[in-house]
């Protein structure tokens, strides 16, 4: 987005101070929860941890992957953004 690295720091910043993130941290009990749900998903690594880490996080899931949206619904809530939004 061609912001400097003090802006891109005001961004991040903006995300960790706002009431409603929740950060969920990598670590081993991620890493366990992980390891459990591996067979949960038939999905890549990098779609499978954005799906296990909606799980953790007991959030609903907004993307327009299709594969990710098929394999997340039997899981959790898993939205296309029109779903979201509403239209």
């Amino acid at each position: 987005i061609g912001l400097a690295s003090s802006e891109l720091l005001k961004v991040a910043n903006g995300f960790t101070t706002d009431p409603q993130t929740v950060m969920i941290p990598q670590d081993q009990r991620f890493l366990d929860i992980y390891a459990k749900n591996l067979t949960m998903f038939s999905l890549k690594t990098g779609d499978l941890i954005v799906a296990i880490t909606a799980l953790v996080a007991h959030a609903n899931l907004v993307t327009w992957d299709k594969k990710l949206l098929r394999e997340g619904t039997k899981h959790f809530t898993a939205l296309n953004p029109n779903q979201f939004l509403g239209e």
